[in-house]
């Protein structure tokens, strides 16, 4: 019994360490929770105050597990994008990976590292659905699971917002040189925070200091820190630029305000 409780947790681990190295889509087992507003009406009464958001609440499981949960998918309206801090982590492959995804890539390595030609080419296959579809594997996966679950509007919306997604993930997530970052931030509207007197005290006296791009769409597309006179950060898309190219960065702009306290300073 042990020695088949064994390879059944051998197998269960090697198929998780092949899905991480993949990024293979779960299955997801998704049924739309229609009356969930109504059977908590105190935070559906909240939902409806916020008309810029359509929120998709689901009942779900995941790769065949019976135990079902609630969770909820919702858009921004205004973008048609994904709202990533109103929905649910896990069903488009957010999933948080910290020490544990470490280690569960480890550990599979023996496994994994003999397939690895398989696993680039599996992998390859899916970027070229992702060309084919626009929108990312987990966003098909998450359409594919709710195929006739959701009226034609709502399904519209959706597969709207997940090709936008997939469209703003394509425009920031990719690496950067200097010269490009200094003509993505010459057509983007700064906003530059700084800590007042009594908030720098607080961080024994070093100065702080926030920086946040948009373009014209209104993206966020680059961010950058600094801490008095070290430690200056500047993130342009996938690419973190420090120090004297930073200090740079932060003079580049096409429009800038300036938070300083409650008073707001336009260029």
């Amino acid at each position: 019994m042990k020695f088949l409780e064994t390879v059944k947790a051998g197998s269960a681990l090697a198929a998780e360490g092949i899905r991480l190295w993949v990024d293979q889509p779960r299955k997801l087992n998704l049924q739309v929770d229609h009356d969930w507003e109504n059977r908590n009406y105190g935070m559906g009464e909240l939902i409806r105050r916020a008309p810029s958001m359509k929120r998709i609440h689901l009942r779900c499981s995941q790769d065949n597990h019976d135990r079902r949960f609630h969770a909820v998918i919702a858009i921004d309206l205004e973008k048609r994008r994904i709202a990533y801090s109103d929905s649910s982590s896990g069903l488009l492959g957010d999933e948080h990976r910290g020490a544990a995804m470490i280690s569960l890539a480890l550990l599979s390595l023996p496994v994994t590292l003999p397939l690895s030609p398989v696993l680039v080419a599996w992998n390859q296959w899916y970027k070229m659905q992702e060309a084919r579809d626009g929108m990312s594997r987990h966003g098909r996966a998450l359409l594919d699971a709710l195929k006739g679950k959701l009226d034609p509007d709502t399904e519209a919306l959706l597969r709207d917002a997940l090709k936008n997604d997939w469209s703003y993930m394509k425009k920031v997530d990719r690496d950067v040189t200097l010269d490009e970052a200094r003509s993505i931030l010459s057509t983007c509207d700064l906003v530059e925070d700084h800590l007042s007197a009594e908030e720098a005290a607080e961080y024994d006296d070093i100065e702080a200091s926030g920086f946040q791009w948009c373009d014209d769409v209104g993206d966020n597309v680059a961010n950058g820190h600094f801490y008095g006179s070290r430690d200056h950060y500047v993130r342009v898309c996938n690419t973190t630029f420090k120090d004297a190219e930073a200090d740079e960065l932060v003079t580049i702009f096409r429009t800038r305000k300036i938070l300083r306290e409650d008073d707001a300073i336009e260029e």
